[in-house]
């Protein structure tokens, strides 16, 4: 038995958020006529690229940090902090896509949930440590 189903979800609509920016790179390549593995030319294939590139690094920081912190907040706050996280990278997303300059609304929030996670993460093993120690 799953003991966060919920935030268990939210980490299976990251990698489907993330399968959907790779998605979106095929497509922008596709619009350009830039093939692989040539990653300029076009300024949407950059922007996808980008959009991406970006997920990833998040990508990378944020889950094990999820993973960490969840046993400290609980499959409901786990969750709410995946959700807040997917919507600051849909809103990246779209602010890129459409203008750079506009990313920083939803990178604010992706950066924000990133922080929290961090800091929950580290209050929850440091607990655990004095716990068992």
């Amino acid at each position: 038995m799953n003991a966060y189903p919920i935030t268990s979800l939210a980490i299976i609509l990251i990698v489907l958020l993330q399968f959907c920016f790779a998605f979106l790179v095929g497509k922008a390549r596709g619009r350009s006529g830039i093939s692989a593995p040539a990653m300029s030319g076009d300024a949407g294939l950059e922007r996808a690229l980008r959009v991406q590139g970006n997920t990833i690094e998040q990508v990378v920081m944020f889950l094990p940090a999820l993973l960490i912190a969840m046993p400290l907040l609980g499959d409901i706050y786990s969750a709410i902090l995946a959700a807040i996280w997917i919507v600051g990278r849909v809103l990246f997303a779209n602010g890129y896509m459409r203008e750079p300059k506009t990313r920083g609304p939803g990178f604010l929030i992706t950066v924000l949930a990133l922080a929290v996670t961090v800091i929950c993460a580290i209050v929850g093993a440091v607990r655990t440590l004095i716990l068992i120690g």
